[in-house]
């Protein structure tokens, strides 16, 4: 984010932070959050690499979409 929309955002009240500070996250929490995102972002960047529906993926999990 640039310096310009940075204070813009800021001058309306809002402050940047991250998932461990906003939830007050110990750093083994953290490390499991960021954990799960990096897993799903693989997945997804792995199923539509292979043209591969999440419909499909979760009937081979035997798991929901959710």
């Amino acid at each position: 984010m640039d310096a310009q929309t940075r204070a813009r955002i800021e001058a309306t009240g809002f402050v940047e932070t991250n998932v461990q500070e906003l939830f007050g996250l110990a750093p083994e929490e953290n490390e499991l959050v960021e954990t799960h995102i990096a897993l799903s972002r693989l997945i997804k960047s792995l199923r539509k690499e292979n043209r591969i529906s999440q419909a499909t993926v979760v009937k081979h999990l035997g798991s929901d979409q959710a």
